[in-house]
């Protein structure tokens, strides 16, 4: 596993980095009711339900619940207190009827009555066999804080018909607010429920042989393809998946000679190229978001062969006398498996995404051949890519 060392280092560099640039734009809701503009530490929910870490000229400090009423993020999560004892919940909607989100809990608010949303169930005898039945009245209650509107019948047709979910919910919450002819405020409304980006890659890649001392030396050649990136960003900021399909190529020339008798040499030559089709697909972490952010990911790639040329020539040479035989081809998997792992960071720029990538692909079994079969190999690769947003 030496090839992977050095990503460690890569990753540590890239979590330092993470680290000090880990505060983006928000606002802080005082007591008062004032507005204070700065920046604010990005945080996992879990610790965004318990306080918030505001920066404001070069001055850094922790709020609890019982300090402020609320903060934000520029264009994303808000979070309000004065709904949940000793903590902050998820402001989704503000409106006539607001709806809050705390964990796996949801909050519904009209005036000063709040009701808790909670997904339950319970078990039931069906036969002889006992199962577990969802407990409606999650539903009942978003069909009560519905009741006024003209419309009601139609949404509560529609909350029978939705799943305990953000999105779900959200819907029936907002259709509610038009049906009152109520303004709302949705903080992440600029945010897709899901964004697919799709670009292009281009690099170098090392790619080395191992254990086949005439394949010592690494072929190094350039690397092209297309990357597609998928993700929820009202789900996770973070957490992304990413699926890529690379055309490479890989080149090994060797020699090597030796004295048979007094007289006689063997000049022994080998050539072997061939290229590939691989299709990586990775889960890929985000250390913070914003503009910039730096990342980390791993996966799985298919390595499909789709050309090879070996050719093994034997030179002999008998006091002169020179005669050349070539052998048969070696064969190739012409599929292989390869494990992957990589670190980089990339930059928005309106709907476009530039960045860069380093990995390391571990490949299994390069050969189809007897005595050969458990030979392994492993690709560097430098990407550099450009991608744009579908949606």
């Amino acid at each position: 596993m030496q090839k992977f060392i050095w990503l460690p280092c890569l990753l540590l560099l890239s979590y330092v980095a993470s680290a000090q640039s880990n505060f983006i734009g928000g606002y802080l809701i005082a007591q008062q009711g004032d507005t204070l503009r700065g920046e604010l530490a990005v945080q996992n929910d879990a610790k965004n339900y318990v306080s918030a870490t505001f920066r404001q000229n070069g001055k850094v400090q922790e709020y609890k619940p019982n300090e402020i009423l609320g903060f934000g993020y520029d264009q994303d999560k808000a979070f309000v207190s004065g709904i949940k004892a000793d903590a902050f919940v998820e402001l989704l909607i503000s409106g006539t009827l607001s709806l809050y989100k705390y964990e796996k809990q949801y909050y519904l608010q009209k005036a000063n009555d709040i009701k808790v949303l909670e997904y339950q169930q319970h078990a039931a005898m069906l036969g002889y066999s006992e199962q577990k039945k969802e407990d409606n009245r999650w539903k009942g209650i978003m069909s009560y804080m519905t009741s006024d509107c003209a419309t009601s019948g139609q949404i509560a047709k529609q909350i029978q018909r939705i799943s305990f979910q953000e999105k779900s919910i959200t819907k029936v919450v907002i259709a509610y607010n038009n049906c009152v002819n109520s303004d709302y405020i949705s903080p992440k409304e600029e945010n897709a429920w899901t964004q697919v980006d799709m670009g292009l890659t281009v690099g170098l890649a090392r790619t080395k042989i191992q254990d086949v001392e005439a394949f010592s030396d690494p072929s190094v050649k350039p690397i092209i393809g297309l990357m597609f990136n998928f993700n929820a960003p009202r789900v996770s900021r973070h957490l992304s998946f990413q699926a890529e399909v690379l055309y490479t190529q890989a080149s090994y020339e060797s020699s090597t000679s030796w004295v048979a008798s007094p007289g006689r040499m063997f000049f022994v030559d080998y050539s072997l190229r061939f290229s590939k089709i691989s299709t990586p697909i990775s889960l890929k972490y985000l250390f913070n978001h914003g503009s910039f952010h730096s990342f980390v990911l791993a996966g799985v790639s298919g390595e499909f062969l789709s050309s090879k040329r070996f050719v093994f020539t034997v030179t002999d040479d008998n006091n002169g006398s020179i005669s050349t035989g070539t052998s048969r081809e070696i064969d190739l998997n012409e599929l292989q498996l390869g494990l992957f792992a990589g670190v980089g960071a990339e930059k928005r720029f309106g709907p476009l995404k530039a960045g860069f990538l380093i990995r390391s692909t571990l490949l299994y079994n390069f050969f189809d051949e007897p005595g050969l079969e458990s030979i392994n190999g492993n690709r560097n690769a430098f990407h550099i890519y450009l991608t744009r947003a579908l949606n």
